[in-house]
């Protein structure tokens, strides 16, 4: 029931029309259209705001707090360098933080973000609409968290659920991406690799138990309140396409959809 489930049927016109685009207006058409979805990430803020503090900043649970004296620190990963294996490929490090090396420069830090603002400028940083993803967040259907190197640079952007499935909540990569919805460079692939792993550990089933807790009661709140899922997917898709493309496009799409 998500927003990419929502399809289009083009007329063979637009289609036509489309493979005559350059690769350029292509990127164009993909800034308007993200750039679209984050100001209404924005503008979503506003409908939930018994979940924001006094600057319109909605908050929620992270999937893990890797620190209980530091309930925000971020995971660190990273690859360690060693001698050649068979494969050809470095050993991975373990997310232990007192083995971490962040100066090479395959060294990741996972960080789950907590609240729409750190979202937000996710997307934007990283032009990709991970910030239209605001609702999912607060109610707990994603975990969303930010790759970044050793000086901090952002690397990719990796959505994650929780499943329950024989008896215990299993986490699952929905999406992985970095600039643009390419797809990410090997370390990170690899630091999401290891962060799975250490999702696996026994002790926090606890913490996932509670986070299911504080979704039921938070989608109970906000059921009210909010738009049809579906109906707000279908509303955000047909602004976004209206943003992105020509007007005459845009206008020949929507008399065929009628």
């Amino acid at each position: 029931d998500g927003v990419d489930a929502i399809d289009y049927d083009l007329p063979e016109s637009v289609c036509r029309e489309l493979r005559s685009w350059s690769i350029t207006e292509w990127w164009l058409a993909s800034d308007r259209w993200h750039q679209c979805l984050v100001e209404a990430g924005v503008h979503y803020t506003a409908r939930v705001s018994r979940y924001a503090d006094d600057g319109e900043v909605l908050h929620w649970l992270p999937l893990v707090d890797p620190s209980e004296s530091s309930p925000s620190a971020p995971i660190e990963v990273g690859i360690q360098p060693g001698p050649a294996v068979e494969t050809g490929t470095a050993n991975r490090m373990s997310s232990s933080r007192r083995h971490v090396d962040s100066t090479n420069p395959e060294f990741r830090r996972i960080e789950f973000l907590a609240n729409s603002q750190t979202l937000l400028a996710e997307g934007a940083a990283m032009s990709h609409c991970v910030g239209v993803r605001v609702d999912d967040c607060l109610t707990g259907r994603t975990h969303i968290a930010s790759v970044t190197d050793g000086e901090a640079r952002r690397c990719s952007t990796v959505a994650i659920r929780l499943d329950y499935v024989a008896g215990r909540w299993c986490s699952v990569v929905t999406e992985h991406r970095t600039v643009r919805n390419r797809k990410p460079d090997e370390p990170s692939v690899m630091a999401v690799e290891q962060l799975m792993v250490t999702l696996k550990r026994p002790e926090l089933q606890a913490r996932f138990q509670r986070l299911e807790a504080a979704r039921v009661e938070r989608v109970k709140t906000l059921r009210a309140r909010l738009p049809d899922r579906r109906k707000r997917a279908a509303s955000l898709h047909r602004a976004a396409l209206r943003a992105a493309l020509p007007e005459h496009l845009f206008l020949q799409m929507d008399r065929d959809d009628r």
